[in-house]
């Protein structure tokens, strides 16, 4: 699924810059799911992503990608495991909810047109209607047939969603990512101070 963060076009507001853990962590799960050819990714996603079995990869895309908007931060954590925590909490059925609204409010609104009115019960009937559902919301070059014909599977049993996806995240974040955040963290603490002694809400986007 592609992602689609409408961020040049989005208001500029007051400019901040904070730690946020929860965020971080999920822009690096992030580059997990993109081409492993793509250029500018740093050398720790690479040799991460070689100790990963095949089908620890593709369930790692079956989250991220699979389930992206059902999984994305919503709001600030102080910690990943705070965030994991508030994911276990979460009904499955309200991730699913999340997911499917934004579907309709973000990925399939189009400049001047109504956002459309979606049968949910029509799209789920099967696997070949969700995945066309899909393709009519998204360019159809983004869409890994494979994949979301497995992310079906799920996406009709929430609770059995909300479980991969906690179980996956948990064994990412205890596996691999607890300790290079570990590793990382002071530095990005140190550059967050040297940007907020920047006044950057005088500078232009």
């Amino acid at each position: 699924m592609p992602f689609a963060l409408e961020l040049e076009k989005s208001a500029v507001g007051q400019a901040s810059v904070r730690v946020e853990p929860a965020l971080n962590a999920f822009g690096s799960l992030l580059l997990f799911a993109k081409a492993e050819d793509d250029t500018g990714i740093h050398e720790w996603v690479h040799r991460t992503r070689a100790r990963m079995s095949a089908k620890e990869l593709f369930r790692h895309k079956l989250v991220m990608i699979g389930f992206h908007y059902a999984v994305v931060p919503r709001q600030s954590f102080a910690s990943f495991p705070e965030y994991l925590a508030w994911l276990e909490q979460t009904p499955g059925e309200d991730l699913r909810a999340a997911m499917f609204k934004s579907y309709v409010e973000v990925c399939m609104y189009r400049e001047g047109v109504a956002r459309p009115r979606v049968n949910w019960d029509k799209v789920l009937v099967s696997a070949k209607s969700y995945v066309e559902f899909l393709k009519k919301g998204f360019d159809e070059q983004y869409i890994d047939e494979k994949l979301e014909k497995r992310a079906y599977e799920y996406v009709i049993e929430p609770d059995s969603m909300k479980k991969l996806i906690t179980d996956h995240l948990r064994w990412f974040w205890e596996e691999h990512l607890e300790a290079e955040w570990t590793r990382v963290r002071p530095m990005i603490e140190k550059s967050v101070k040297a940007f907020q002694r920047v006044d950057l809400n005088g500078m232009p986007r």
